[in-house]
């Protein structure tokens, strides 16, 4: 973005115009110079202070706190973000919440409901990881591939790297589906064309 444009961008952000917040907060995480990040987290942190921010500003000033981005690393503070951004339903956000809760912020029960929530409005990691629990019984009860298959199919339909190998083993071996070896060579290369080396390998 040419200098002139990020200086009416940050203008219209002073403005409160919620549309430039976001851009120019966007902009400024991406381009991850230091000097700039703390500008970004007062812009992020000017709007999710109002009633109803946008899930988007929640969850880019969660991953500043985690990240210790033009702030210092806060963890809770991360949670209670994210935690604000699900309750709206914001598939990333709890597709991130769930992530925290596997991974030591809380019980595995929650984040597997939370995956599911995530899963369920379209996000692709979490649609995934989902399938991941249902296969390995961990989501609750007896490993139940045949409820995770449509899962990994979905995610993998978005360009899931882990879930276009997963079905890529699948149509390799005819688990859950007719074998086909054309059909599993050409899931394996589209996780390879994304620098998976499993499905590389496997290709």
């Amino acid at each position: 973005m040419p200098e002139y444009g990020l200086t009416l961008l940050k203008a219209l952000a002073e403005e409160e115009f919620v549309p430039a917040e976001l851009e120019y907060a966007r902009f400024l995480l991406q381009r991850n110079k230091p000097e700039e990040l703390p500008d970004a987290v007062r812009v992020l942190t000017r709007m999710t202070a109002r009633k109803d921010p946008p899930p988007e500003a929640l969850r880019m000033l969660a991953d500043c706190k985690y990240g210790g981005l033009g702030t210092k690393p806060d963890p809770d503070g991360m949670i209670v973000l994210l935690r604000r951004a699900a309750k709206s339903g914001d598939a990333e956000a709890l597709g991130k919440l769930a992530f925290c809760y596997e991974y030591g912020r809380a019980v595995l029960p929650k984040a597997v409901n939370l995956y599911r929530l995530a899963a369920e409005r379209g996000n692709a990691k979490s649609q995934y990881k989902y399938a991941e629990f249902l296969a390995a019984g961990t989501a609750g009860g007896k490993p139940d591939l045949l409820s995770a298959l449509p899962w990994y199919r979905r995610a993998a339909e978005q360009g899931n790297v882990q879930a276009l190998f997963r079905m890529g083993e699948f149509r390799l071996d005819g688990i859950g589906f007719e074998k086909d070896e054309h059909e599993a060579s050409r899931l394996f290369f589209l996780a390879a064309k994304q620098g998976y080396a499993p499905a590389q390998h496997a290709l």
